[in-house]
């Protein structure tokens, strides 16, 4: 895991972790004690574990923020030189993509709210987002 990486709890022992490279990964502990890693498929497949060697696919912003809710996860990203952003939306337990949602700027910070998510973007404005179910 990065040094810069960022943690979200994901319920049933599940860690969601994604940092300064472009990768967002979970840690799951099996019933043999042992801890399983699976990397996030950004176009939207299943997560699966990456081979020994394997770099896992890389997302197109690097990752800046996560969070959950019952149901979602949520991943931000972008890149500051271009000024723009965007959110992530994965169903909790397939840890398939859902949505993803551009940002005219990079986000910092995600809060969940029923039927959405609070943004915090890198010049400080807060965007409201809503979710069609």
């Amino acid at each position: 895991i990065p040094a810069s990486a960022h943690l979200e709890p994901l319920g049933e022992g599940r860690v969601a972790f994604g940092g300064a490279t472009r990768f967002v990964g979970v840690l799951r502990p099996t019933p043999e004690g042992i801890l399983e890693l699976r990397f996030l498929d950004p176009s939207g497949g299943p997560p699966r574990a990456a081979a020994p060697g394997e770099r896992p696919a890389a997302h197109r912003l690097v990752v800046t923020c996560l969070a959950s809710s019952p149901g979602s996860l949520y991943t931000g990203g972008g890149l500051l030189p271009e000024g723009r952003g965007e959110l992530r939306r994965w169903e909790a337990e397939s840890l398939r993509l859902i949505e993803v949602v551009e940002l005219s700027l990079p986000p910092i910070a995600i809060a969940p709210h029923p039927g959405g998510a609070f943004v915090l973007t890198s010049e400080g404005t807060v965007q409201v987002l809503q979710f069609v179910e």
